[in-house]
């Protein structure tokens, strides 16, 4: 029976591995597939990190589409709100996920001139009860976990890093990481207010999706650009890949509920990034 018999007019698939030229099987069915008219989408593979030559197969098919990345504009993060009820977006840590629930919480800063490896040895104030704040400094000797397992034990009921990207945190008491820029604003509100409360939430809003530089000196909008991970060409037979792009960076959607308990996420949605994101929303396009 013919590919016209079947109506088949598309092919894809987010899968694939390590390999440069086009001569895998794999790679010759996708030319040979398209060659009847049938279009192929495939993702290009998530090895731009490591430079230059790192598409996938069998995406590297004369064949085929090969999907790259770009960044969302924005994604949905967790937030907790300042006393005037700004929004401040945190990453949850993975070991015990965010808050669960909507929670008042006064913020203990536990070092506000934010000294090398803040936290390491436990609190150095009381934190019973409150949520502490610790900063992250390049070249400390402790990780989050280390940091918030301690405040948990020290009676701590939240855990939050600022200057830091994604955490594991505490297995014991929700965990968090925020930007430089909010946690010193977070330092300038309790400075002039210690029994200002803060307001932790199970919710989320649209956050714009920015990434730190090398230093964390200061956040940039990556929106529209490509994802830091997206492979690049070319392949080992010299064809230039990827043809074409699709939103792949910090892209909302269902996920399983195994996923979502394993996570410890209260709804069975997430932020995910990959070219396995962008090329179905490519495919879905063509």
């Amino acid at each position: 029976m013919s590919l016209n018999a079947l109506l088949l007019y598309l092919v894809t698939m987010s899968v694939g591995g390590a390999g440069a030229y086009t001569e895998t099987s794999d790679a010759m069915a996708a030319r040979l597939v398209s060659e009847r008219g049938v279009y192929i989408t495939f993702s290009q593979g998530n090895d731009g990190g490591q430079g230059l030559q790192t598409s996938g197969n069998p995406a590297i098919s004369s064949g085929a589409m090969a999907i790259a990345s770009i960044d969302n504009s924005h994604t949905p993060q967790s937030y907790l709100s300042t006393p005037d009820g700004e929004k401040i977006f945190y990453s949850a840590g993975a070991n015990s996920g965010g808050w669960h629930s909507t929670v008042n919480s006064i913020i203990v800063v536990n070092d506000p001139q934010a000294t090398a490896n803040d936290g390491c040895n436990g609190p150095t104030k009381s934190v019973a009860g409150a949520v502490v704040l610790y900063a992250y400094n390049i070249g400390d000797l402790c990780n989050s976990a280390v940091r918030c397992d301690k405040a948990a034990a020290a009676g701590a009921t939240g855990c939050l890093l600022y200057n830091v990207g994604a955490i594991s945190g505490s297995s014991a008491i929700p965990s968090g990481s925020i930007s430089l820029t909010n946690g010193q604003h977070i330092i300038a509100i309790t400075t002039e207010n210690l029994s200002a409360m803060f307001t932790f939430t199970n919710k989320v809003a649209l956050a714009p999706v920015v990434i730190s530089s090398l230093l964390l000196i200061y956040l940039k909008s990556t929106a529209g650009t490509p994802s830091q991970f997206s492979s690049l060409g070319l392949t080992g037979d010299l064809l230039f890949k990827p043809q074409i792009s699709g939103i792949g960076g910090y892209v909302y959607s269902t996920i399983s509920s195994f996923a979502a308990t394993t996570q410890k996420l209260s709804t069975a949605y997430a932020s995910y990034s990959g070219t396995s994101m962008a090329c179905p929303y490519v495919a879905g396009y063509v």
